[in-house]
């Protein structure tokens, strides 16, 4: 067999109106392929593409370009299995400011091993902020994790949640400050159990006993204001039978809420916001889903109920034995729980807002 590395190469050239491809065929049927485009910029080809072993050295060649993309790549964006760039996407990736591959590094880096500077997320993860089975950083959440603030199965720390970015209608960035005064930092603990949870059956049902954290102060707070205005009544100056009777009733009436659906549904009607929630409702929340600005209080209040009984019964169905369950026609199917998901968790910021704001003498925890 000649040795084509002796000989000139002839390559079979195709001319298009983006740029000139080089092809070469091997006896063996292999193939060597190199397209780069007319359009430089620094003198660089806009997209560089190359794939097999160039017959003039025998070796891969690494594409080098605006756009490389090749077993090597080299360029603004890179792609390649192993890939260098601002960037780069591969199975090595070293990318200066995003790294994506099984082995990255990069400011912020994404794979199964991946070495960010700002962010990393992988099985193995490390950053200033590091998400993973096992991560290291300051900020990390993770299965085993080192760093100043750590967020795991066992451990939590609450410091590192000072403060927590918000971002706005216009896109903009906000910092929200946390409250952790009594009766938040187990609250927090709840609703952070659901958020990390990997199932999304696990996720409903601890973003609904977040809400129902709150239920006992929402109760609180309804029956005195139902008593206080009974007793600022003139009536209460000089109260008859029928007066007392009545009293007696009201305490009669709050015994309702002793039920854990009569109970959440006050807390939603209490503490949630259908604009928001109405965009992110599953199709099984018919009114919800519906909503606009321009509806009227009882058809949002309406939309409320709704919510908080699909809540109530897809909460039950999910940690009830499908045989001890029976289905009230107000479960959210399957398919759409994810969706479901989503909303819960907005109307769970909705509650603890609600809850961060009252005075500490009023919370029930």
């Amino acid at each position: 067999m000649p040795n084509i590395l002796l000989e000139e190469i002839e390559y079979k050239i195709d001319q298009t109106s983006f740029g000139k491809w080089r092809r070469y065929g091997y006896i063996d049927g292999t193939s060597y392929h190199e397209f780069a485009s007319h359009a430089r910029i620094l003198g660089l080809p806009l997209v560089h593409y190359t794939y097999g072993r160039n017959p003039e050295t025998g070796r891969r060649k690494c594409a080098k370009g605006i756009i490389a993309v090749g077993r090597f790549a080299c360029g603004v964006i890179a792609i390649g299995q192993a890939s260098l760039g601002l960037i780069a996407i591969g199975q090595l990736a070293v990318g200066i400011i995003l790294g994506l591959g099984q082995l990255t590094t990069g400011v912020r880096a994404v794979g199964q091993v991946a070495l960010g500077l700002v962010f990393g997320l992988g099985q193995f993860a490390t950053g200033y902020v590091a998400i993973g089975e096992f991560a290291y950083g300051k900020y990390v959440l993770a299965q085993l994790g080192s760093g100043k603030f750590i967020w795991t199965m066992q451990r939590t720390d609450w410091e590192g949640l000072e403060f927590t970015p918000i971002v706005d209608d216009e896109g903009k960035v906000r910092i929200r400050t946390l409250n952790f005064s009594d009766g938040l930092p187990e609250l927090y603990r709840i609703y952070l159990k659901g958020v990390a949870a990997s199932d999304v059956e696990h996720q409903i049902i601890n973003l609904v006993k977040a809400i129902e954290y709150v239920s006992a102060t929402v109760i609180r707070l309804a029956s005195h204001d139902a008593m206080r205005q009974r007793l600022l009544s003139h009536k209460a100056l000089a109260p008859d039978a029928k007066f007392l009777d009545d009293l007696i009733m009201l305490v009669e009436d709050q015994r309702i809420f002793k039920k854990d659906s009569e109970a959440l549904r006050l807390t939603v009607n209490t503490c949630c916001d259908t604009n928001q929630l109405a965009s992110h409702a599953p199709p099984v929340l018919k009114t919800l889903s519906s909503l606009s600005e321009a509806s009227d209080a009882k058809t949002k209040k309406t939309a409320l109920d709704e919510l908080s009984r699909c809540l109530s019964s897809t909460r039950n169905q999910l940690v009830h034995a499908k045989a001890n369950y029976t289905l009230t026609g107000n479960e959210c199917p399957y398919e759409q729980l994810p969706i479901l998901a989503g909303c819960v968790n907005l109307a769970a910021t909705q509650v603890i807002r609600w809850f961060a704001g009252l005075p500490i003498e009023s919370r029930v925890f």
